[in-house]
């Protein structure tokens, strides 16, 4: 029989609620959707739970490398969390959301329809933390120097997991369709262009109200078991269906059966299981060595 090592599940249960900021990480958001073409609008989600009274700073001035600092004459936006704060997963919509507040800097916010940038940081204007970048232009993260269409890379970040290149398309959403459920899985998938609907004729519609993030606010730890007939590690009693999918959230078929989601997993080597029950969503991974 295979030995098993399982990330078992954590709860959706957990909604931050003190007013303490949370310092973000490279790759704490993610950009899901934008439209360029006025008026201008973008979505964004967390990937991390975040308390209320948060503050992020979002521009859209390039960082210039030579000079390790951003590109004067644009301006960016504070974000402040709300209260109840935003869990993993929760998507925030400018300018459609509450919490915005635009500042000029020497200029003002405003995305190009001949490309431009978002780039998320903690701290000021004048000493950023990165968080997360987007670049929607023809020159990639641009070595040259910068105008107020392009960007380097700003430091810190990665490009292709807290940062997104894409060709300068100006309307653009995520499909969420087969998206993994697994923070550092999804950060490298989206990055994929064939994933996103895009257009420079047409704006998206923002939020995609279809599509549900939430199952990336879960947290795992890792337990690790000898035999696989323990099966209340997998899923306890009460559930009502059991959802497989790969590891990259491909869905491959639905049960109600445990035995039969068991069976299956035999092709790859790592599955995720959604296991619902009446009052609550358990998501788990498992590693078959």
């Amino acid at each position: 029989m295979n030995k098993f090592f399982w990330l078992c599940y954590a709860l959706l249960s957990f909604y931050p609620c003190t007013y303490a900021q949370t310092q973000l990480q490279p790759g704490d958001v993610a950009v899901i959707g934008y439209n360029f073409k006025d008026p201008d609008q973008f979505s964004f989600i967390f990937l991390k739970n975040v308390a209320a009274g948060t503050i992020l700073h979002i521009t859209d001035s390039g960082y210039d490398a030579a000079t390790s600092a951003f590109r004067v004459g644009e301006g960016y936006l504070i974000y402040t969390v709300p209260a109840g704060g935003k869990r993993a997963g929760e998507i925030v919509t400018f300018p459609d959301d509450l919490g915005f507040v635009t500042k000029g800097v020497s200029g003002f916010f405003g995305l190009s329809a001949d490309g431009d940038q978002l780039i998320f940081f903690q701290g000021t204007f004048l000493a950023p933390v990165f968080i997360y970048a987007l670049t929607v232009s023809d020159d990639n993260w641009t070595n040259s120097p910068i105008t107020n269409n392009n960007t380097n890379l700003p430091p810190g970040l990665t490009n292709g997991i807290s940062a997104l290149r894409q060709t300068k398309i100006v309307n653009s959403r995520l499909n969420c369709t087969g998206v993994a459920i697994d923070k550092s899985l999804f950060l490298t998938q989206i990055t994929d262009e064939a994933r996103w609907d895009r257009s420079s004729a047409t704006r998206v519609t923002l939020p995609d109200i279809t599509c549900d993030y939430t199952p990336l606010s879960i947290d795992v730890d890792v337990l690790q078991i000898e035999e696989v007939d323990s099966k209340r590690v997998i899923a306890s009693g009460g559930y009502t269906q059991i959802d497989v999918l790969g590891a990259d959230g491909f869905y491959y078929f639905s049960t109600d059966s445990l035995d039969e989601a068991l069976r299956a997993i035999n092709r790859e080597k790592m599955y995720i299981f959604k296991v619902y029950y009446p009052d609550r969503l358990e998501v788990q991974k498992v590693i078959l060595e």
